[in-house]
């Protein structure tokens, strides 16, 4: 619309009429009209190219159809190592409609496979969470419903007191490849628990409600 103002704006052609009424624009209207293209400026922005994709995750198993999906990630909320605790912490969306975060104890900078488990003290104390988690933990979040904002939240282990005492008996693992200058690394993840549902917690936990998850993960850290 601007450039289009902006051609009409420098357009003062002069026009004759035809004997049956009619306009015509005269060679000299022509060339000025498009000698003023060049001379306009335009506040059209061209299209940013999307983010790089960060992630993909596929669940599976999930009670709602709707969730069994493909996600590709492109927001990038975090890739952070801690150098005095050698923490990772990995968390990549799919703006609004899902997201898969990743914790790491000791993250080597060499390829690895991590293991991960429920802390003990983590399944049966209702007051704290205990060590939350051995070696690694996974939460992923996926769509309530088709079309709906609120999301349901899977994990390992209890994240907050806020949930409800469960055990996780289920498989997990991050197979990193890669350390540096990116994260990358494989994530295969069984039956992690619902916990949250809709957006808040879910209570009772029902430890047969659950979801199963394959990812790839490719992070700059």
């Amino acid at each position: 619309m601007h450039t289009l103002r902006c051609l009409l704006s420098n357009f003062s052609a002069r026009h004759r009429p035809f004997s049956n009424g009619l306009t015509y624009l005269t060679l000299c209207s022509v060339v000025t009209l498009l000698s003023s293209v060049t001379g306009c400026s335009s506040d059209d922005k061209p299209d940013t190219p999307p983010s790089p994709v960060v992630g993909t995750m596929i669940v599976t198993g999930a009670s709602t159809a709707s969730e069994n999906a493909s996600y590709e990630m492109r927001t990038r909320v975090a890739c952070t190592r801690n150098a005095d605790t050698g923490r990772l912490d990995i968390e990549i969306a799919q703006e609004g409609v899902a997201s898969l975060t990743l914790a790491i104890k000791d993250f080597q900078s060499t390829a690895k496979t991590y293991t991960c488990k429920q802390a003990a003290d983590n399944k049966t104390s209702i007051s704290d969470v205990g060590g939350k988690f051995d070696s690694c933990a996974v939460v992923f979040r996926t769509p309530f419903a088709a079309g709906s904002k609120g999301l349901n939240t899977y994990s390992t282990y209890r994240a907050s007191t806020d949930v409800k005492p469960f055990s996780y008996v289920g498989a997990c693992s991050i197979e990193a490849t890669a350390a540096a200058p990116n994260f990358v690394a494989k994530v295969n993840c069984k039956s992690a628990v619902q916990t949250g549902l809709d957006g808040a917690a879910r209570n009772p936990i029902d430890a047969k409600v659950t979801a199963s998850i394959t990812a790839d993960v490719n992070c700059p850290l």
